[in-house]
């Protein structure tokens, strides 16, 4: 029952807080910032570079570049959601 909760607050964590537990190494929190950033993410770089499957290559590793670097973030209250 724990966990379902922890999930429930993770999915309703505003973007400053989960960047945060993610520069921590909180993978749930990041995968949140991925089901929550992906589809506006993957229709804008499709626009860009005009193939799906072009975007998708590029979106997985923007999300790769962004878990790999998150640690660096200096402050994470300075990520703003895009919605």
């Amino acid at each position: 029952m724990r966990a379902d909760r922890s999930a429930v607050a993770l999915h309703a964590a505003d973007d400053a807080i989960l960047v945060g537990r993610a520069a921590a190494g909180d993978t749930a929190a990041f995968a949140v910032l991925v089901r929550r950033h992906l589809p506006l993410l993957r229709v804008l770089i499709t626009r860009i570079v005009g193939s799906s499957t072009d975007a998708d290559d590029v979106v997985q590793e923007s999300f790769v570049i962004a878990w790999r670097e998150m640690s660096q973030l200096r402050d994470a209250s300075a990520v703003r959601a895009c919605r």
